[in-house]
């Protein structure tokens, strides 16, 4: 009999089969154990320019994480600050206000700080004086060769600076002074040259703690001299006349600032020392005018002359 063995290798193939599992999370979604990512939070204020005293309220958005939010609000110079704990809103926000000194400092910055986060957002903001307003002479013509320049006294102001000047750019100056202490400004009579446009502009500096703060922004202004009187002619008569409504005529000046209507005045006697007796007021139609007596003059010597104002008050 035949006896087969079979034998079994000493080492047989396994085949091992690994098998991970795995979640999947977007951006932006917390794994357990892992605090959710946090929005970058903001502060700002209601405005970007105050005037001294005034009240600024700030508020801030995305402070999720936090309960609380420190903010401090300090000057420039490092002479006035203020500091506040505010809590979080369930939204997020957080809203606190707060009054500014009574004298001008100019520049304030801004600082939020998330106490459980350490989160900060920062922010910044002015008191410097606003812009002067009410500036006379503007968009006018004027019959000084040394107008008055004149403005509305700026709060918290105590400086200004006036420039005047032929360029609407201001890129040359005739007129830089920077040391007023009024809200106005005398021009030298003679400074200024007759038919010209002139520009100008004023700014205000406010007094800080330890000095001046910051120029405020411009206002500007025009006018244009005109110190020439409108030309104006009236017709003769023959004298004696019958007529008991003479018609007055003549030209006057048609330049754009002149006046539309010419006013004839006529005198009793032989010269404008007498009584006033009529006031008679033509439209002009381009340089010519004329209108008539009224009522009829009794018979008499007279005397009629012809005026004519324009917009600078010239007569």
């Amino acid at each position: 009999m035949q006896i087969r063995s079979w034998l079994r290798p000493k080492y047989l193939p396994v085949l091992v089969v690994g098998v991970v599992v795995f979640v999947l999370a977007m951006a932006g979604t917390a794994l357990a154990g892992e605090l959710p990512e946090l929005a970058v939070p903001t502060i700002a204020s209601d405005l970007l320019d105050y005037p001294p005293g005034a009240t600024v309220t700030l508020t801030g958005t995305d402070w999720q994480g936090d309960t609380t939010v420190h903010i401090r609000v300090s000057d420039w110079e490092g002479t006035w600050s203020y500091d506040s704990d505010v809590a979080v809103g369930d939204d997020g926000t957080v809203t606190d206000a707060l009054q500014l000194p009574l004298w001008v400092i100019a520049n304030y910055a801004v600082t939020a700080t998330g106490v459980e986060t350490g989160r900060v957002a920062t922010s910044a903001f002015t008191d410097k004086p606003a812009a002067p307003t009410g500036l006379t002479p503007n968009g006018v013509y004027v019959s000084s060769t040394g107008p008055l320049l004149n403005w509305d006294d700026t709060t918290g102001a105590n400086t200004y600076e006036v420039v005047v000047s032929i360029q609407p750019n201001f890129s040359s100056q005739l007129i830089d002074n920077s040391t007023l202490t009024a809200s106005q400004y005398q021009v030298s009579s003679g400074t200024l040259a007759n038919g010209t446009l002139y520009y100008w502009r004023v700014r205000a500096n406010g007094p800080g703690p330890s000095g001046p703060t910051g120029w405020s922004n411009w206002t500007e202004a025009s006018f244009t001299v005109d110190t020439a009187a409108p030309t104006v002619t009236i017709n003769t008569f023959t004298s004696p006349t019958r007529d008991s409504t003479p018609t007055f005529a003549g030209t006057g000046g048609n330049a754009t600032n002149d006046s539309a209507t010419v006013t004839v005045k006529i005198y009793s006697g032989s010269n404008t020392s007498g009584t006033l007796l009529q006031t008679l007021s033509a439209t002009r139609s381009g340089t010519s005018y004329s209108v008539d007596a009224s009522p009829a003059l009794a018979e008499g010597t007279y005397t009629a002359q012809a005026e004519q104002s324009d917009s600078a008050g010239n007569t």
